[in-house]
């Protein structure tokens, strides 16, 4: 008997595995909804320091931010008209925005500037534009440059990311500036379409660094889990257990009946 019932745990036990490997063979790893979102935008911020000593700290103006984790499926906008920093640049319009949710499962960022000028450096009929996108695949994003005129020098609309255009003496400008952040699983993303960094020199006109449009975009997720592994194991697992027990139970059954077709009433009937 102990014989049997080993026999048929075992085969229990093999169902039970057998069904667990197809379980485990035949799942996928899935990344469930972004655990929380980051994103926000501005048009100007500056922190230079002039020839003549004054301090200028500006901004982030307009700026936008998105309320962690939760975000808003609603976009978070801005819009300034004419905006200085001091005497060192003038800007026109400033608009930006930004929209996510960990439902949503994505982060969008966009930043707008139009007129940006600064004195023997930059002339003001131009637009810049920089724009960040973080979801499931990853962040990416970009910079579109229209009319921008540096030191003299015409920057193609679509400058690859980081590009540098350095006037001597001045300024070092970097365009489509882009920073990753995070990770694999928590990607994120800052883009500027403009950043320029002051050089102290016979032309300079101060240090400091100046940001235009600007735009930021990231996630936070959880470990990826596998689809259906967990329930699958469980529901297999329980499945071998019982197809055990009935096999038990219906050994047992059949042993009974076959003793009582075989009792001493039996025998005395058939002689």
């Amino acid at each position: 008997m102990r014989a049997l019932r080993r026999g048929l745990a075992s085969r229990g036990l093999g169902v039970a595995a057998a069904g667990m490997a197809l379980c485990l063979g035949g799942t996928t790893a899935a990344q469930a909804a972004p655990a929380g979102v980051g994103g926000g935008a501005f048009g100007v911020s500056a922190d230079v320091t002039l020839l003549a000593g004054l301090h200028l700290q500006v901004g982030p103006a307009p700026a936008v931010s998105l309320p962690a984790p939760g975000g808003s499926a609603t976009p978070l906008t801005g819009h300034v008209v004419g905006l200085n920093v001091g005497t060192l640049a003038a800007l026109g319009v400033l608009d930006v925005s930004t929209a996510g949710t960990p439902a949503g499962g994505s982060v969008q960022s966009t930043a707008d500037v139009q007129n940006l000028a600064v004195p023997a450096l930059i002339t003001g009929d131009n637009a810049v534009h920089s724009q960040c996108t973080a979801d499931g695949s990853g962040a990416s994003g970009g910079s579109t440059l229209a009319n921008l005129v540096i030191g003299g020098q015409k920057v193609a609309a679509n400058a690859a990311p980081n590009t540098h255009v350095t006037v001597a003496g001045i300024a070092d400008v970097t365009v489509n500036e882009q920073t990753p952040s995070g990770s694999a699983s928590s990607p994120g993303i800052t883009v500027t379409a403009v950043h320029i960094k002051l050089l102290s020199g016979l032309l300079g006109l101060g240090t400091g660094d100046v940001y235009a449009a600007q735009s930021r975009c990231s996630l936070t997720n959880g470990p990826e889990m596998p689809v259906g592994a967990v329930g699958g194991v469980v529901l297999t697992g329980v499945l071998g257990v019982l197809f055990t027990g009935y096999q038990v139970r219906k050994r047992r059954t059949g042993k009974a009946v076959a003793t009582g077709a075989g009792g001493p009433g039996d025998e005395g009937t058939a002689a």
